[in-house]
């Protein structure tokens, strides 16, 4: 089977640049999520301090730039590997998207399990992937745009002062942002590749610090 140039392109974008963008945001928000559990679990820890405040404003920092770098379009003269283009590049070449071509990424004795999977991907009896489930993604992707460019662009990416900032979201709609990338992620790395993905997540045993003292030789903090 030949691949289309395209095809390859698209898969190589998602494989050494969207997966392990999109896998960091979603390690990112498991463990502050995690860490501010342990927080509130904990009312000996529960207070006000410095070092909560400097964690919040690392993981919304952080964050918003991992999504402005997948809200990034390709250029005239350059490429980006971001989910926006990668929706929009495959909404130009939707008729790259057949249902023959994604039939032969099986062996013969599996292709009852490709056209059902195509049928999930697609639709019933469509043989070319239809643009307006492209559209679909496309739009909330300039949903979560609308809702945080501003603050990016001015306050982040350039540091500008400014006095009048439209909302930047809340805790959950970076959540849903992120959640919005794993379902693009995984839905057309299937479409592409025939291969279902695990993002990845962090290990099990990174609370394990928690069970030690930060500070040798100390017992009690005073945490005020």
């Amino acid at each position: 089977m030949t691949v289309d140039p395209k095809i390859e392109e698209w898969t190589v974008w998602l494989e050494d640049h969207i997966i392990p963008e999109v896998s960091k945001l979603l390690w990112s928000s498991n463990i502050y999520a995690e860490t501010r559990q342990i927080v509130i679990n904990n009312p000996a820890i529960n207070t006000g301090n410095h070092f909560y405040e400097w964690i919040d404003r690392n993981y919304v920092h952080t964050t918003l730039m991992g999504i402005r770098r997948q809200l990034d379009k390709r250029g005239k003269h350059s490429k980006v590997a971001s989910l926006k283009s990668l929706l929009s590049d495959m909404k130009e070449n939707y008729h790259l998207l057949t249902r023959k071509r994604y039939l032969e990424l099986y062996s013969e004795e599996m292709q009852n399990v490709a056209n059902k999977d195509y049928d999930n991907l697609a639709g019933e009896s469509v043989n070319i992937f239809p643009v307006d489930k492209l559209e679909k993604y496309l739009n909330k992707l300039e949903d979560i745009n609308n809702l945080h460019k501003t603050y990016i662009d001015k306050r982040l990416a350039h540091r500008e002062e400014i006095t009048t900032l439209n909302p930047m979201g809340t805790y959950q709609d970076l959540d849903d942002a992120i959640i919005i990338f794993k379902e693009i992620t995984i839905r057309y790395y299937l479409l592409l590749s025939a291969k279902t993905i695990e993002l990845f997540s962090p290990n099990r045993d990174w609370k394990n610090i928690f069970s030690q003292a930060w500070i040798a030789g100390t017992d009690d903090l005073d945490l005020k």
